[in-house]
């Protein structure tokens, strides 16, 4: 909705620059918050490859609709695996074989042409909440960031 008022261009030039001021503190809150999030999250559990650490820090990114600003922090991987649902909600996965010595088979077929295929054992993940609770604890703090930037956006303004 837009605020017009008829013949006081300098009001409407103010509100439109506060307007605007608001909205980049809210982007600018919203993207520290995400940051702090992201390594938040990575403190919370020990990572051997570093992997899900990498895909956690590199994941914050803003979202901007005409009606809302939301910012967003994943545990998608970059081959597209959200490895955070594993370690928040444990996985138990079946064998791709029909052994779980062998990992790797070569198939010949009839016209001596190989084929080679592979699987893996059956494992389990047990279920190591991190990410629902960190977020719970940042929640407050986000937002108090938000409030400052927009503070900060509007004085003087």
């Amino acid at each position: 909705m837009d605020l017009v008022f008829e013949g006081l261009p300098e009001q409407q030039d103010y509100l439109e620059l506060t307007r605007q001021n608001i909205l980049n503190g809210i982007r600018q809150g919203m993207w520290e918050g995400m940051q702090q999030l992201a390594g938040d999250l990575v403190s919370k559990f020990h990572s051997r490859t570093g992997v899900l650490a990498d895909a956690i820090l590199r994941s914050p990114r803003l979202l901007e609709g005409e009606n809302y600003i939301a910012g967003e922090v994943s545990t998608q991987s970059a081959h597209g695996r959200n490895l955070g649902l594993w370690l928040e909600y444990g996985i138990q996965d079946p064998s791709t074989l029909n052994t779980d010595k062998a990992k790797f088979y070569q198939f010949t077929s009839a016209d001596a042409g190989s084929v080679w295929t592979h699987g893996h054992g059956a494992f389990q993940v047990a279920p190591h909440p991190f990410f629902n609770s960190t977020f719970q604890e940042d929640y407050p703090t986000i937002l108090e960031i938000i409030q400052a930037r927009i503070v900060e956006a509007t004085d003087g303004a």
